[in-house]
């Protein structure tokens, strides 16, 4: 994994990743609380997530993320990006292993989402209002821009929504 861990004196690590011109990533990124870690896929793949210590926290993870129009970022894991993420790319879940189990699949939360004709794609087991399906979690802040929606059918058999259908963005806070 990429890491920018706090240090034992409190000290933050300041990181910016940028990846370009074909470069293919793959790993986690670890950030401790009080570090600053900045990714930019320019023309560029990224398969991992963004953690603190295993987990989607808004203590850990990526500060901001910006994946441009050429580039991919494939979420392997529930994550977290503490301040920004700008997509004009795609983001992508991976499909769960369990298609059936409503923990196999993802979350990507961020306090602020500003699509700019990007694309979100994610795995849903295509059924009733509670159905399981990856999400996005506007988390305290605002979403803005457009981004396209491409859904996936997980293995479900379609059923009819009462309500609000299968959620895929959810604004908290």
């Amino acid at each position: 994994p990429i890491s920018a861990a706090d240090n034992n004196a409190g000290n933050p690590t300041l990181a910016r990743i940028a990846a370009s011109s074909g470069a293919v990533l793959t790993g986690d990124v670890l950030a401790g609380p009080a570090s600053t870690v900045a990714m930019t896929l320019t023309g560029s793949t990224w398969t991992g997530a963004s953690i603190l210590n295993g987990a989607a926290t808004p203590a850990g993870g990526l500060t901001t993320i910006g994946v441009d129009a050429t580039s991919l970022w494939t979420v392997t894991k529930s994550s977290f990006v503490r301040q920004m993420t700008v997509n004009t790319g795609q983001i992508a879940f991976v499909p769960p292993l369990v298609p059936t189990d409503p923990a196999s699949y993802k979350s990507l939360t961020t306090p602020d989402y500003v699509g700019n004709g990007g694309v979100m794609a994610f795995n849903t087991r295509l059924g009733a209002d509670a159905s399981p399906t990856d999400l996005l979690i506007i988390d305290g802040g605002a979403a803005s821009g457009t981004t396209a929606v491409r859904v996936t059918n997980a293995g479900g058999l379609g059923a009819v929504t009462q309500g609000d259908g299968i959620r895929l963005v959810q604004a908290t806070n």
